[in-house]
């Protein structure tokens, strides 16, 4: 009862370059918590967690405040002190950390706990494709990335399947935010629950389509 709540931030209005303080406990020193200041260096990022392919974070926070071994769950808040995520992964190089620290942004933070909250478990949106990023050559003969490309389904009667969408479609935006490469749109869903409804823009040779999807629940095993 004598707890105040941290006010929520946003990363939607946050800029690169702010200021951003971490709070946690770096490498477990006696004496209390302990906060370390940077900056907002990127949004976006996509992390690498382990070998395989699905061990990677999406839509991270990116910041140079310096984060260790302990600060890992504590908390990263702007000048005044709203939360704009919590702390995740550090970057590591063989030469050892690079002080490059990452964090889940507020938006996903909140979708995941008011969850736990409220049904004591979590579950992640799925549509059940697998995609690649399609490209447009511009004038000058360069190419441009112009959506994710469903190349095929993950799985048998998924999300997408369901609501129409076809191999060899193009996704462009989903529920009017465009969509550039496969991340843009992976990252976005991930601030959606399963059972939410999202509309996709398609692209089908030369039709557009907007098609609404029931977001599915992603697999344990995939």
């Amino acid at each position: 009862s004598n707890l105040v709540p941290i006010e929520m931030g946003s990363t939607e209005s946050a800029t690169i370059g702010q200021v951003a303080i971490a709070v946690g406990s770096p490498l477990g020193l006696d004496g209390g918590p302990s906060v370390t200041v940077g900056v907002v260096s990127a949004f976006g990022r996509q992390v690498r967690t382990g070998p395989e392919n699905v061990d990677r974070l999406f839509d991270m926070l990116q910041t140079d405040a310096p984060i260790t071994e302990g600060s890992s769950g504590g908390a990263l808040v702007d000048a005044n002190g709203r939360l704009l995520g919590i702390t995740s992964a550090i970057g590591v190089s063989s030469a050892g950390a690079e002080g490059i620290g990452f964090a889940i942004p507020v938006e996903l933070v909140t979708r995941i706990t008011d969850e736990i909250i409220e049904t004591g478990t979590v579950q992640h949106p799925f549509i059940g494709v697998q995609l690649e990023t399609a490209f447009i050559e511009n004038t000058d003969g360069s190419q441009s990335p112009a959506g994710a490309f469903v190349t095929q389904f993950a799985m048998e009667a998924s999300a997408a399947q369901e609501a129409g969408i076809l191999e060899e479609d193009l996704i462009v935006a989903y529920d009017g935010i465009a969509v550039a490469i496969p991340d843009d749109l992976i990252s976005g869903l991930r601030k959606y629950r399963a059972g939410e409804e999202v509309t996709l823009s398609i692209t089908r040779g030369t039709d557009n389509l907007e098609i609404p999807v029931v977001l599915g629940v992603r697999p344990e095993d995939i």
